[in-house]
């Protein structure tokens, strides 16, 4: 067997339609691992019980999530080399929410619930509208049946961050 055809033998061919479900895989994945990260600072440095309590069924839902969004991305075998396949502004986007939940921190008490709030609400904003976008744009039956059954859970949140007092 020639070099060549000894690689083509141990590459895996994946489709465009493939590549994009992959991609939106992967950025719920991370997202779902930004969550559960800011619900754990909500945890720790809130000083309301009320966002205290937002920040515990982040973690426990986004958990779940996660779960299931990496069983699927392993089930489906929709790997590719990531981060590698993944384009620059999806890394600077999730970079950007990342510092900006780094920068919370610092912070305790009424200042942290303040800033957390407001931060919590544009991060689900963002990633509500995401995955909206998303679950209308990718066709794999299984991946978009995903992405819509944790779409409910995820508004969810968002009405309860709205709900937070300021």
């Amino acid at each position: 067997m020639s070099h060549a055809t000894a690689e083509a033998a141990t590459t895996t061919k994946i489709s465009p339609k493939a590549q994009r479900e992959a991609l939106v895989l992967w950025k719920l994945q991370q997202l779902t691992l930004l969550a559960i990260q800011a619900g754990q600072l909500a945890q720790e440095n809130g000083l309301r019980d009320r966002l205290r309590s937002f920040g515990c069924r982040l973690v426990q839902d986004h958990r779940q999530a996660h779960q299931q969004v990496s069983d699927r991305l392993c089930e489906d075998a929709l790997r590719l080399d990531l981060p590698a396949a993944v384009p620059h502004f999806l890394l600077e986007e999730l970079d950007s929410c990342k510092e900006s939940f780094e920068a919370l921190k610092p912070l305790h008490g009424d200042a942290f619930d303040r800033a957390f709030t407001s931060e919590i609400r544009k991060f689900l904003d963002q990633f509500v509208g995401d995955l909206e976008f998303q679950a209308g744009a990718i066709s794999h039956t299984g991946v978009g049946r995903l992405v819509r059954s944790l779409l409910g859970s995820f508004r969810n949140h968002q009405q309860l961050a709205y709900q937070l007092e300021t």
